[in-house]
């Protein structure tokens, strides 16, 4: 038996299924989970049934009751069977969890998608990477629900295609304002059409020639190129209180969230609201947003492990398929003098980032003269999060 007799009528509606039924002899990637007996798949760690849902979205709702590993990722997939003879499953979502944020969720993970009448769904899970994975039980939740449109189980719908898989993650050919990509701040973006146009759009005043202008240009530039910038889309400014670019993207319509490390009277654009956090320290709760900014004001300066930290902490707090622009100081003279860092360590987190199933548009900070200032100048980083 493969589909479990009992199905989700109505909304609301909601069923406990073994994960291991499946394949009940086979022994979990996740210790001592599972059968006794190792199968033909080493990273296999659950299987359920397949449950008919009806037509609506339904989510899969994972605990893991004393989730323990130093590294490792959790691999989901929601396989779909139609409910005829002989019919085969196919692969309708998938996400990539890292476990160590599993375990900082308290070992909860989720995962949906829309379901059909006259099909049935299973989800089948995997851990990958050279780990040792350990807990005390796991239990799985499906539920027929309507979602919130700030669910933060539910995948973004402001996104594009432009930030995507590329061949080549470090071009050598210069960045341009036009088509921005993670890139340097170089003196011919300054030179663009398009960066008199929109330095006048974020309010940079007089100061057009400085870095934090580019910075703000930049960052409203990639929101408008990856189609977030859009009405109804929840924004995440980091750093970005009473700053102008916050009342370009509140004009667009995005509902923003505006944060200061200290109280600070500044005034708010139409329909955004302020926050107090230490961006050393991104709170828990802070989810469910489909983009995401960052100057180099707003964020700390860390070193590549540090801004690692400070990278993902910020992308836990988007849908899946969000957006987040991170200006990151970059160290230009490489001679440990200036805070910031070198494009070594760039490209490091960038190839992290896409190890752990993000996607990192294509990094540019080799063509072109980078503009400094105080020996440091800035590189942006456009990240889509993993789902």
């Amino acid at each position: 038996m493969i589909v479990d007799p009992r199905k989700l009528v109505d909304e609301g509606d909601s069923i406990a299924i073994d994960p291991f039924v499946f394949w009940p002899e086979r022994r979990s990637r996740v210790t001592p989970l599972g059968g006794p007996e190792q199968g033909d798949d080493p990273d296999y760690a659950f299987h359920t049934l397949y449950v008919g849902c009806g037509t609506g979205w339904i989510q899969f709702d994972l605990t893991f009751e004393g989730l323990t590993a130093e590294r490792g990722t959790l691999i989901l997939r929601i396989h779909e069977l139609a409910d005829v003879l002989g019919a085969d499953a196919r692969l309708v979502t998938l996400s990539q969890t890292q476990l160590l944020e599993v375990i900082r969720s308290g070992g909860r993970v989720t995962i949906g998608t829309e379901a059909t009448d006259g099909f049935s769904y299973a989800i089948l899970g995997h851990v990958h990477g050279d780990c040792v994975a350990m807990a005390d039980a796991l239990r799985i939740d499906v539920t027929r629900r309507t979602p919130d449109a700030d669910d933060p189980a539910i995948a973004t719908r402001y996104s594009s295609e432009r930030v995507g898989a590329v061949g080549q993650l470090i071009a050598p050919e210069p960045p341009t304002l036009k088509a921005p990509v993670s890139q340097v701040c170089t003196l011919a973006q300054f030179k663009e059409p398009v960066f008199a146009d929109w330095a006048q759009h974020v309010g940079a005043g007089r100061e057009t020639g400085s870095i934090a202008t580019w910075e703000r240009v930049f960052i409203a530039r990639a929101l408008d190129r990856y189609d977030v910038a859009r009405s109804g889309a929840r924004g995440l400014g980091v750093g970005g209180l009473g700053d102008p670019l916050a009342d370009a993207l509140a004009s667009a319509g995005c509902r923003l969230v505006l944060t200061s490390p200290e109280p600070r009277d500044a005034p708010l654009p139409v329909g955004a609201t302020a926050r107090l956090f230490d961006p050393h320290a991104v709170p828990d709760d802070i989810a469910g947003f489909d983009f995401c900014y960052v100057t180099r004001d707003g964020g700390p300066d860390l070193d590549r492990q540090g801004s690692l930290r400070f990278v993902e902490d910020l992308l836990r707090g988007l849908k899946p398929g969000g957006l987040a622009v991170v200006m990151l100081s970059m160290d230009v003279i490489e001679n440990g003098t200036f805070a910031g860092l070198p494009k070594r360590e760039i490209d490091r987190l960038a190839l992290v980032l896409v190890s752990r199933g993000h996607q990192v548009a294509q990094l540019r900070h080799i063509g072109g003269e980078a503009v400094v200032e105080d020996g440091r100048s800035a590189c942006g980083l456009i990240i889509r999060k993993a789902g």
